[in-house]
């Protein structure tokens, strides 16, 4: 009899063990692109500036500029996304910024920040410039001139790339 109870046993085990390997999620597959076909099929992505705001600054100080951006889609980026940010005359970027990816140039009058490809449809990334408003700016001024821009070789849309904005001093 002990040899029937061990026999149901191992029967037992061995089912529970093929269910569970049933259940288990299959691994997914993706297909790796080279450089070269990824220039020969770009995805259909529509990137666009979708909001920017300050808070503005007294001369002196400090605000920090807010670029959102994001892919209409329909597909995600398969090329990397270049935001650049111009910062208007009376103003320098001062960083750190956000993504650390970014750089400015000597002067802090332009920034250049770049994202990896792979932005989802219908998602976003955001840029964050600390900007400090000169010192010998008027209380009351309105600095004109910034831009963000998006880019990417995946675009397909460019009539929403740029988005201007201005820094009110205080």
């Amino acid at each position: 009899m002990s040899h029937v109870v061990l026999a149901v046993a191992v029967c037992a085990a061995g089912a529970a063990r093929a269910a569970a390997d049933q259940l288990q999620a299959r691994p997914r597959t993706t297909t790796v692109r080279t450089g070269s076909q990824r220039a020969l099929a770009p995805s259909r992505s529509d990137l666009a500036v979708v909001s920017v705001n300050n808070g503005g600054a007294k001369p002196g100080g400090t605000t920090t500029l807010r670029g959102l951006v994001a892919d209409l889609g329909p597909d995600a980026t398969a090329s990397p996304v270049t935001v650049t940010v111009t910062v208007p005359s009376g103003a320098s970027a001062v960083g750190p910024f956000f993504p650390p990816s970014c750089t400015a140039n000597a002067s802090g009058s332009r920034i250049v920040c770049t994202f990896p490809p792979g932005l989802g449809s219908l998602k976003t990334a955001t840029v964050q410039i600390p900007v400090r408003v000169h010192a010998g700016v008027a209380h009351g001024s309105v600095l004109k001139g910034g831009t963000v821009t998006v880019s990417s070789p995946d675009d397909t849309n460019t009539g929403n790339n740029t988005a201007s904005y201005a820094i009110r001093v205080r």
